[in-house]
């Protein structure tokens, strides 16, 4: 994703967003409006302060009188939002400034989505305990199909999210818009011990122990599960229960009327999809064996962006689906997506750690290629360096290319967005790797003198500036003089 920039008009715009606090501290005793909004977005310093994470800017906009609640028109995100869906985690300390500033923790954008909600579905623990701790209400409903925090939680089998709930009075027993409650969620997801602590905790609350709360729970989920199938027909049946991801009604229809040829497995429903596309985002592995045993194509893409099984699984974080078809020899390069939505999982960069670089090398290792051509406007190498990803970045230099010269302007666009987010250790990796020349129509170097963004200028000027020595010795000797 290319770093957002913001409109250059306005000397205190400029300074928030590039964390200057010097300028912004002239411009405040100026007496410019600390409120005010650029021309273009009519985006707050303080929203673009914190969009770029500059915590002492937020600071000081903040002690200066800067609205924390005043949200971007287009679309309604307030400055906690924003904080929230940070990278690495979301910006913690600037969560922290805002709700000390009275932040309001409960208010929605334009979509519905709320900075609890965004931070339960990315699963940010850490922002959680934050806003749980300052008042967000645990039991705030999301717009897509009504699910709180908990239910989010529970369905995606995050034990310390869902015990951090529980412990702030979030309600096991609130059911979605389609009446599934969170332990329903965790039990049709296979979480077994989420949906055993859900049940210990609505017990505390309801005449029946938590046995038979969990009983009467599972008999409902399998109800719903086999029941909306049993009118259909077969070749209805099976892109459903695929799509539901319910291996039981896959084995039966397979077994049943329908004459199980390749034809059928890979057949479109309405919107395009085959059974194997639509299985790939519950994630059920049975199901898809199942699917796949029975000659389902798993190269066949979707009629929109042509994602293949393994980029949607991908890009929906679903790690099991992609190891599944790598064991059967499905090769990453059947989908040129596939690498590229792995990194760009927002879930995925925000807990990188020891299970994401695994994922991530899985994929290298299975021939995904780092340095596709195709890839302008996102490139695998720009992506980790912005995130700071710096076993990524050292993994990807690593990989194995085809064309030395596009490696190398992979390299180049890592280095300025490195550069500009203030990546430090990824800057050296890869200005390691770097090699000057060739076609490149502008340096890293004479990027850098050119937009002078945040500290990018004086990240840049050790590798490129061959004058910075001589200079440096002349301030030396005329502050003697």
């Amino acid at each position: 994703m290319e770093a957002e920039l913001c409109p250059w008009e306005d000397t205190i715009i400029i300074a928030a967003a590039s964390g200057n606090t010097d300028e912004l501290q002239r411009e405040l005793e100026k007496g410019t409006n600390v409120n005010v909004g650029d021309h273009e977005y009519q985006r707050t310093p303080l929203y673009w302060a914190v969009l770029r994470g500059h915590d002492a800017a937020v600071l000081l906009l903040l002690s200066h009188g800067a609205n924390s609640n005043t949200p971007e028109p287009a679309g309604g995100k307030t400055p906690l939002l924003v904080a929230v869906a940070g990278t690495k985690g979301g910006h913690k300390s600037v969560v922290r400034r805002l709700l000390g500033a009275g932040a309001d923790t409960d208010t929605p954008d334009m979509s519905g989505d709320t900075p609890l909600i965004v931070a339960a579905r990315n699963g940010k623990i850490a922002m959680l305990k934050l806003l749980l701790e300052g008042g967000a209400d645990p039991d705030i409903r999301d717009w897509r199909r009504g699910q709180t925090a908990l239910s989010l939680a529970a369905e995606a089998g995050h034990d310390g999210m869902v015990d951090l709930l529980c412990l702030h009075g979030a309600t096991a027993s609130l059911a979605d818009d389609h009446g599934m409650t969170p332990m329903a969620h965790a039990l049709e997801n296979n979480h077994e011990g989420v949906a055993r602590k859900l049940a210990d905790h609505e017990a505390l609350h309801d005449p029946r122990d938590a046995a038979q709360i969990l009983s009467d729970t599972l008999a409902g989920v399998r109800a719903e599960v086999i029941d909306p199938y049993e009118d259909l027909k077969d070749e209805v049946a099976l892109p459903r229960a695929a799509a539901d991801g319910c291996e039981d009604v896959v084995k039966r229809t397979l077994e049943h009327g329908i004459d199980v040829d390749v034809t059928d497995v890979n057949a479109r429903d309405d919107n395009g999809m085959t059974p194997l596309l639509l299985i790939a985002t519950d994630g059920n592995t049975k199901a898809l064996t199942l699917l796949l045993d029975a000659g389902g194509d798993p190269s066949a893409g979707d009629e929109i962006d042509n994602l293949t099984i393994m980029g949607r699984a991908a890009e929906d974080d679903n790690v099991a689906v992609v190891e599944l078809l790598l064991d059967r020899k499905v090769s990453p390069r059947e989908d040129d997506k596939t690498l590229l939505y792995a990194l760009h999982n927002r879930s995925k960069l925000d807990r990188v750690g020891t299970d994401g670089y695994n994922f991530i090398k899985t994929l290298v290792d299975h021939g995904a290629d780092a340095y596709l051509d195709a890839w302008v406007d996102d490139r695998p190498l720009v992506i980790a360096a912005e995130h700071g990803i710096e076993d990524i970045v050292a993994l990807l230099l690593k990989a194995e290319f085809n064309s030395a010269a596009l490696r190398q302007e992979h390299i180049r666009n890592a280095i300025c967005v490195a550069a500009e987010e203030g990546e430090e250790v990824c800057l050296k990796l890869l200005m390691d790797e770097y090699v000057p020349g060739g076609e490149e129509v502008e340096t890293p170097w004479e990027w850098a003198k050119s937009y002078r963004f945040g500290r990018s200028y004086e990240l840049l000027r050790p590798y490129f500036d061959p004058n910075r020595g001589n200079r440096e010795e002349q301030d030396d000797s005329d502050d003697d003089e």
